[in-house]
């Protein structure tokens, strides 16, 4: 099974505000899945997931869990 998960849409995107480049907030928030995947309250179903990843759409993922 595959899932996609999605915080924003076209029609209602993710805005995240700061004076930094692309490559900092993906650090940002690769810090922050990773730091759910180990104590947040739905760890227990993403650990069960082949792999968890972070990117930008026109970028490459970061594979936090495989």
């Amino acid at each position: 099974m595959y899932y996609l998960l999605s915080v924003g849409t076209r029609n209602n995107p993710l805005r995240w505000i700061q004076d930094s480049d692309w490559s900092e907030i993906q650090l940002m928030i690769s810090d922050m899945v990773s730091r759910y995947l180990k104590e947040g309250t739905y760890k227990k179903l993403f650990n069960n997931l082949d792999g968890v990843a972070v990117g930008f759409v026109d970028g490459d993922l970061e594979l936090l869990k495989s």
